[in-house]
């Protein structure tokens, strides 16, 4: 006759016992063996597409905190959780210690050769928490192997002590990260606003200067056209004559019309430019003396024309003659004058 072990007032293989057993059997294929393997093999199907949406959407729960390369890493975890808090039960004592340090030291070594999550913190509380373990089991072995008579209250208290510093340490550990990474997640979001606002800020400041720059280039247009149409203005831009006209009330005939005015300045010009090149060709003239004013011609002058000239006279100059003329004094001129005036009453 067998009883169990947690509640003796159970008695083992009995009708009750075996219908509560065949119950059971169902239940540790589906949960402890069944979801892991479930888990296993969606994981193994879409290795290829965890990082597509739709799939993170589905299974990201099972390897978001993992790198890409140790996405299996969960099912590792969930084995060793397996063996640790249900196969050791069916194990003796002894079995489950010894069994529980080879399996806490494997998982630790995996940790440290893989270190599978992103956060290097949680690399290390993970690995801290696996030293703990390691430390109840190892102070379970001992005490187990030890009698009661060979170690003193003393040596009890010491190791009491010890494991609950490394329990609270290992609860500090863990509330300093979960503050660190709240802080880095509130430090995040507050860099992110930051950004945002900055962006808002040159995107606003860009387009106030665009406007400026507008205004201040319609400003200097308006300027300019202010200037152009004040009087008195170098480049003003004066109307055309027959507006002028029209505006004024006087009617538009030939000699305003437009075009005739300049046709007139042009020949004013080349008018200019031809007495320009008579005086020029004419500059000996300029500055030969005057010549004396001839006497008017009379009737007792032109008739004698063939008269012989007295000696010494000079003989009045023939049309033919050429229009350079020599350069004669004013009293040789008039001793002339009186000697042909003299011949010709005597005659």
């Amino acid at each position: 006759m067998s009883f169990l072990k947690a509640d003796f007032r159970v008695q083992c293989n009995t009708s009750n016992w075996t219908l509560f057993a065949l119950a059971a059997l169902p239940l540790i294929m589906v949960y402890p063996i069944g979801i892991p393997m479930f888990f296993g093999v969606l994981l193994r199907n879409n290795r290829d597409r965890l990082q597509e949406p739709f799939i993170r959407a589905q299974l990201g729960f099972l390897y978001a905190g993992y790198r890409k390369q140790a996405w299996w890493f969960e099912l590792v975890d969930l084995i060793h959780k397996l063996i640790v808090t249900s196969l050791l039960a069916f194990l003796t004592t002894e079995g489950q210690l010894t069994t529980a340090i080879v399996v806490i030291v494997i998982y630790l070594i995996i940790i440290l050769r893989v270190h599978p999550y992103q956060r290097k913190e949680d690399d290390a509380l993970h690995m801290y928490s696996q030293v703990e373990l390691f430390l109840f089991v190892l102070a379970g072995y001992v005490f187990y192997k030890l009698d009661q008579a060979q170690y003193s209250a003393r040596d009890d208290i010491i190791i009491s002590i010890s494991l609950i510093g490394v329990t609270i340490g290992f609860l500090a550990l863990f509330v300093y990260q979960a503050l660190y990474a709240a802080y880095r997640q509130i430090n995040k979001m507050i860099n992110r606003y930051n950004r945002n606002k900055l962006k808002k800020q040159k995107k606003a400041a860009a387009a106030g200067g665009g406007a400026g720059s507008a205004g201040s280039a319609a400003g200097g247009d308006a300027a300019a056209d202010e200037h152009k149409s004040a009087p008195g203005t170098a480049h003003q831009k004066k109307p055309s004559q027959p507006f002028a006209l029209e505006m004024a009330g006087r009617p538009i005939t030939a000699s305003n019309k437009p075009g005739t005015a300049n046709k007139q300045n042009d020949n004013s010009m080349s008018e200019a430019s031809e007495s320009d090149s008579s005086d020029t060709a004419r500059g000996d003239k300029k500055t030969a003396p005057p010549q004396s004013a001839k006497p008017p011609a009379t009737a007792a002058s032109a008739a004698p024309s063939n008269a012989a000239s007295p000696p010494g006279a000079v003989p009045p100059k023939s049309a033919g003659a050429n229009d350079r003329e020599p350069s004669v004094s004013r009293s040789e001129s008039a001793s002339v004058s009186q000697s042909v005036a003299g011949d010709d009453t005597k005659s």
